[in-house]
């Protein structure tokens, strides 16, 4: 009987380690900046009423740890510069972290905490651990949320 509920309880877990995955495609839905002074503002907003086309990215992160981005309604520019940029990205799981980088070093790597909650993952990065990422608002943290998509 031991057995029979070890078994059960490893094929549940494993069941939910493979649902807590980045691998598929997302939609960006929040891009949340916390402020020096504690202060969360989502500048996702900000971002597609400049840009509505924006919204409607694409995200997909694939199991051999690159990324690709389908942007749809943009201008050819805008469309080309987003879809560029994750071309030579790359990311890899580390325990409840996931590590980006770029191939070509136009970036510095990260190391970004992840939360699953229902069909959302929510990426953190806090910008002390990092101090070489371009911060111009001096920001405290940044954290992405994406929905299932």
């Amino acid at each position: 009987m031991q057995k029979i509920i070890f078994i059960t309880l490893f094929i549940v877990s494993t069941l939910g380690a493979k649902a807590q995955s980045p691998v598929g495609s997302w939609l960006r839905v929040a891009m949340i900046e916390e402020k020096a002074n504690g202060k969360k503002v989502d500048i996702n907003t900000e971002l597609t009423n400049a840009m509505p086309c924006t919204k409607n990215i694409v995200y997909s992160f694939l199991a051999n740890g690159t990324m690709a981005a389908k942007v749809t309604g943009c201008a050819l520019g805008i469309k080309k510069s987003i879809e560029n940029a994750t071309k030579t990205a790359r990311w890899v799981k580390v325990g409840n972290k996931i590590k980006v980088f770029m191939t070509d070093n136009s970036v510095p790597p990260t190391l970004n905490t992840v939360v699953y909650s229902g069909n959302k993952m929510s990426w953190t990065c806090n910008y002390s651990y990092f101090p070489e990422l371009p911060n111009p608002n001096k920001d405290k943290s940044i954290t992405i949320v994406y929905q299932k998509n």
